[in-house]
């Protein structure tokens, strides 16, 4: 995910190796309460995430593929 530390968007990069399977970022609070959740289209790799509504904080993104987690990142919203 970059940029990171982010402000009003971030932008998440993966590869999938069928265009069938199904992509899921999802971003939990450090209380591990679920604050986004975003699905990728069909053949799609990188996805624009508007995180601008969500507070300034740290947050963990997960990227799920065909309902297995396969990535975790820290990911650090800064606000002005």
């Amino acid at each position: 995910m970059a940029p990171n530390p982010a402000k009003d968007n971030v932008t998440a990069t993966f590869d999938l190796i069928n265009e069938t399977d199904e992509a899921t970022i999802t971003i939990t609070d450090m209380q591990g309460r679920k604050v986004f959740d975003k699905k990728a289209t069909a053949g799609q790799y990188e996805m624009q995430l508007d995180v601008s509504p969500l507070s300034r904080a740290s947050y963990v993104a997960e990227l799920w593929i065909n309902g297995t987690r396969v990535g975790r990142n820290k990911l650090l919203l800064i606000k002005n």
